[in-house]
């Protein structure tokens, strides 16, 4: 086996786990810090690890030329790259000539709300291209290519159509994302898979396909290697999401969640199959959706399938069991009725 070691790896642009990922293993950091978005997408930018450009300079386009120049430096060894764009958190600004271009469509709801958001995608589209063509130009063929998103857009912004809600929710507007593997060197065979994954995966991935040795920790996620290499289905196996602790809404009742108040509750999900569980923690709510039916979580079966509520409801009570996953069970004190 082939043993690849990174000799140089960047984080550019959100970080919002701590002050820098100089911290946590990266040689590089470009733009990154404690925040979860940028103060402007315009040069000058007001932030301390991001050089001011040309006044007017747009962030996406700077983080690219960033990318694109630590590649073109790195190219005769091993490197990794880590390109977490600000795009698209708020606040939401795009570049004028795009922002008139949606405006012009006049697209009425959905994603067509706000010019702003279109144009910002546009932007990042284009230099995802531009990164693309560079390794293509460069003949790194031998560079893998990952494309993914933490969680859904905030709903009130963006629609997340035909899915139900959006960031900061159980539904799959919250936590279906795209999830794209491009490998010049591998020629795989351009195709569209349906097997429910998460970025949990993405570690052992990661290890299969560039052959280091298994590490001796405990890994939550599974590798996709056979999906990806070999295109042999993943044995089914449940997904859960855990998240005991209330998001307040953005807007009540634009955010297509449980109720008005808040994006989420107190709870866990659980997918299985086509089947996905809710399971919430205040009142002991249940809801169970048939995903291939109705991905938009409408219908509510847990009633009527009590059999298959009730499997599924073992299997994820046994998970937090085995995992010792915290669940709150004393009301605030604090609490004064309204």
């Amino acid at each position: 086996s082939l043993f690849y070691i990174v000799s140089h790896n960047a984080s550019m642009g959100k970080w919002h786990l701590g002050e820098s990922p100089i911290t946590q293993g990266f040689d590089l950091n470009v733009g990154g810090s404690k925040r979860g978005h940028p103060p402007t997408y315009f040069s000058p930018y007001r932030n301390p690890n991001l050089p001011d450009g040309p006044k007017g300079e747009y962030l996406t386009d700077r983080l690219t030329d960033e990318a694109i120049d630590f590649i073109a430096k790195n190219q005769q060894a091993p490197f990794f790259l880590y390109l977490p764009y600000f795009t698209i958190h708020t606040p939401l600004q795009g570049k004028d000539s795009l922002v008139a271009h949606y405006q012009n469509k006049g697209i009425q709801g959905g994603q067509g709300r706000n010019p702003n958001y279109g144009a910002m995608v546009s932007t990042m589209d284009a230099n995802i291209g531009r990164i693309l063509q560079t390794i293509e130009e460069l003949n790194l063929h031998n560079t893998l290519f990952i494309f993914t998103s933490d969680n859904g857009a905030l709903a009130y912004l963006s629609s997340q159509a035909p899915l139900r809600a959006g960031k900061g929710s159980y539904y799959e507007g919250g936590i279906r994302v795209p999830l794209l593997f491009y490998w010049p060197a591998r020629g795989w065979s351009p195709r569209a898979e349906n097997t429910p994954v998460t970025n949990l995966d993405l570690y052992p991935t990661l290890i299969d396909l560039i052959a280091l040795p298994k590490p001796e920790q405990v890994l939550d996620g599974t590798s996709l290697t056979s999906l990806l290499e070999l295109e042999t289905k993943l044995p089914n196996r449940p997904l859960v999401w855990h998240f005991p602790i209330y998001l307040q809404a953005y807007r009540p009742g634009q955010d297509g969640s449980r109720d008005d108040l808040f994006r989420t509750r107190p709870g866990s999900v659980m997918r299985y199959g086509r089947w996905k569980l809710h399971e919430y923690f205040e009142d002991g709510g249940l809801e169970l959706y048939n995903l291939k039916k109705d991905p938009g979580e409408q219908q509510n079966l847990a009633t009527q399938k009590k059999g298959k509520t009730k499997k599924l409801l073992k299997k994820l009570q046994e998970w937090r069991s085995q995992l010792n996953a915290p669940v709150p069970n004393q009301a605030n004190p604090e609490y004064k009725g309204n």
